[in-house]
């Protein structure tokens, strides 16, 4: 035993312990070694013997909190006591009063229960009483009982509850499930090695504790305890065998046998406990079982040994959890935000909100996101790709533009025209862009009307003849291209407010992002309700600036561009080089009859320049292709210059540009103290969670200052 009573084991076993005594295991698990087992299994009895502390024996003793007993091996005696608040003390004054309880208190061993009697009252439990309504079962504080000496070994243990199989005169159904829970959730930790202990004068299926170590035999240590009375010693033994035998129930750290103390023992000396203990276990039938496996010093050596490994291994851990644990608390608490009391808080909590807001917006447009962590500058492999968390807002902003465009030169015309002739070939521009369009922009071409090249010519007839008027054969009249022309953009309104929606719901997630970094959640979520009623004025001023548009557009056809009349004649003499092949694949009749394919107009043949051949032509035909190129080349152009004026002078100006405007110092901080405090003010639950976050942060804090410390001396 002298050889694990080292420095570096005490130190480490300190260090545990001082994080433990400032209540981080209630944070981070702990490792340790936790006593549990059924009432009356022999488990005051084992503790007696492991801590040299007398247990009275009175069935209501140590039943309704955790005992902590810290022993240490030292050269001079050393005893103390305290209590170590649970975490759902919150209370600064009850913390105090808990914490103050061993202050200067001078502890005797053999008067452990009027110990636990005071600790009972300063946890604020009631006495004992048959009614359960008059009294709270259960306390999660911890009673911490230090004691060193020569005659220590260096363990410390927490003893829990004893489950209680059947309600009495002071345990109610509701005290048993308590009782249940919380030795329950010290086995569930697997941080802990769980010292398991069972009489040897029930069988083990009576017992409770086998059920519940179950899933953590892994990490159990068994003891079986001797009974008192006759028959005791085949008993023993009979249990002994039927647990670690026949290996009924496996144990990852085996099995254990002690001796109770009998009732004429009770007053033996810790040696003269032992020495009635070795004289017992001195007999034949115990030999074959090994002395480790016999007996309270065996046991202790054990208990260290166990102790000492699972904490070295432990240490790595602890450190690291420390920190991660401690940067959660304290990233939480920022996500918060500084406590608010008086209306000056709130303002200037409010104006800082603001100024930060409009910070990120301008960056964020601007799109010099180096310019604050905010937006992260991870490396991107595709230079268009939208960052998939919506911060980088410009980024945003050219690859909707660029889906839209896209999709509108696509599918933005009532009639998609198919099998077009050669001479059509050049405005295969249209399929420009990426292949795969994203959401919204990819459900555009739904409701768009496919038409081949011949159905659509006759589509352009029948408009015709609806707009005949004085006109010679073979001339449209010029009121087609009008009403073409507004057939095929009919669309544009409708698609053009749909990326207007789009764009504004961007908006407003892209803004919720912001104030969920730089405003407390209960100010953010109000916040965003008053920005998603000014994001909706930004979109009902783009919609009417679009309409404006739009009705400007439906007005007089009007274009200056040289290329609209070039590009007409570049279609007209290739349309023209096309019919000519046709024709020299075909004899030609002269004169030609016509077949009256467009209401019986006559047609006549025409030579083609420089080709010299003679090509059947029909004049109402030809007046409908050419309105067709007319109209086709307009809705074209008209189509480009749509694109730039709503991204440019609708969606820059109204939507972008205005993001801003949509939070400011000003506006916030000229509010009413009203308006401010409805704003601002504090949800009873976020002070709750401030106050048990501000304790954890203390706690760690406390917990790791000593833990480094402490390993500083190994």
């Amino acid at each position: 035993m002298e050889k694990l009573q080292t420095d570096d084991m005490r130190n480490m076993l300190d260090a545990v312990d001082d994080l433990r005594s400032v209540g981080i295991n209630d944070i981070i698990p702990l490792p340790q070694i936790v006593v549990c087992g059924d009432q009356s299994s022999g488990k005051s009895s084992l503790l007696e013997a492991l801590t040299g502390i007398p247990f009275p024996r009175d069935a209501g003793l140590c039943t309704r909190f955790a005992t902590q007993f810290v022993l240490r091996h030292a050269k001079k005696v050393s005893i103390s006591v305290s209590i170590i608040p649970g975490t759902n003390r919150t209370s600064e004054e009850d913390r105090k009063r808990l914490e103050d309880f061993g202050q200067g208190k001078t502890f005797e061993p053999t008067k452990l229960a009027e110990l636990v009697n005071e600790a009972t009252q300063v946890m604020g439990l009631p006495p004992l009483s048959a009614n359960p309504n008059d009294r709270r079962a259960f306390s999660y504080d911890v009673l911490s009982i230090a004691i060193s000496g020569p005659d220590r070994p260096s363990i410390t243990l927490v003893d829990t509850p004893g489950l209680i199989k059947s309600k009495g005169k002071f345990q109610s159904a509701e005290d048993i499930k308590t009782i249940e829970k919380l030795v329950k959730s010290y086995i569930d930790q697997d941080s802990t090695i769980l010292l398991a202990v069972l009489s040897a004068t029930y069988g083990h299926e009576l017992q409770q504790i086998p059920s519940m170590i179950n899933k953590a035999a892994v990490r159990t240590l068994g003891v079986i305890t001797k009974p008192d009375g006759p028959g005791s010693d085949s008993a023993l033994e009979s249990a002994y065998m039927d647990l670690a035998r026949n290996q009924e129930m496996p144990l990852g750290h085996g099995w254990h046998v002690v001796k109770n103390r009998s009732e004429k023992e009770m007053h033996f000396s810790a040696s003269e406990r032992d020495q009635a203990e070795d004289t017992f276990f001195s007999g034949s039938k115990w030999k074959d079982l090994g002395y480790n496996n016999i007996g309270v010093p065996a046991l202790k050596e054990r208990l260290a040994t166990l102790l000492y490994k699972h904490v070295q291994s432990a240490i790595p851990h602890l450190q690291k959890s420390l920190n991660e644990k401690l940067e959660e608390v304290t990233n939480k608490l920022d996500e918060l935000g500084p406590g608010r009391g008086t209306v000056l808080e709130h303002r200037g909590l409010l104006v800082d909100i603001a100024s930060k807001f409009q910070r990120l917006v301008d960056v964020a447009v601007d799109g010099n996101y180096k310019k604050d962590p905010f937006f992260g500058m991870s490396p991107r492999k595709q230079s268009a790709e939208i960052d998939t968390d919506g911060r980088r807002l410009r980024a945003h902003v050219q690859e909707a533009h660029g889906q839209f465009s896209v999709a509108i030169r696509r599918h933005g015309s009532r009639f998609n025209i198919t099998q077009t002739p050669s001479e059509w070939d050049m405005n295969d521009n249209d399929l420009l862009g990426p292949a795969t369009l994203i959401w919204p922009y990819n459900g555009y071409a739904s409701n768009q009307t496919k038409r081949t090249y011949e159905e659509y010519i006759a589509h352009v007839h029948s408009v015709e003849q609806r707009f005949r008027g004085v006109q010679l054969s073979g001339v449209f009249n010029p009121d087609i291209v009008d009403e073409l022309f507004h057939e095929q953009s009919a669309r544009w309104s409708g698609l053009a407010k749909g990326h207007i929606s789009n764009f504004n719901e961007q908006c407003f997630k892209f803004i919720g992002k912001i104030l969920s970094q730089i405003a407390p959640r209960d100010i953010a979520v109000r916040l965003v309700e008053n920005v998603r009623l000014k994001l909706a004025q930004h979109k009902k001023e783009a919609l009417l600036a679009l309409e404006r548009f739009l009705l400007v557009e439906r007005g007089v056809l009007m274009t200056y561009d040289p290329e609209f009349t070039a590009t007409i004649e570049r279609i007209r003499a290739k349309r023209l080089e096309r019919k000519a092949d046709e024709g020299a694949k075909r004899p030609v009749v002269e004169p030609p009859v016509a077949s009256g394919n467009f209401g019986g107009s006559p047609a006549r043949v025409t030579k083609v320049p420089k080709l010299d051949i003679k090509i059947p032509i029909k004049v109402d035909g030809l007046a409908a292709e050419d309105a067709l190129t007319v109209s086709w080349v307009y809705y074209r152009s008209q189509r480009e210059h749509f694109v730039a004026y709503l991204t440019k002078h609708i969606i820059e100006p109204c939507m972008v540009e205005a993001l801003s405007k949509a939070m400011s110092p000003k506006e916030l901080g000229s509010m009413t103290d009203e308006e401010t405090y409805l704003l601002a003010t504090e949800d009873e639950q976020l002070v709750e969670e401030r106050k048990s976050l501000i304790r954890k942060k203390e706690i760690l804090e406390q917990g790791k200052a000593k833990f480094d410390m402490a390993l500083k001396k190994k």
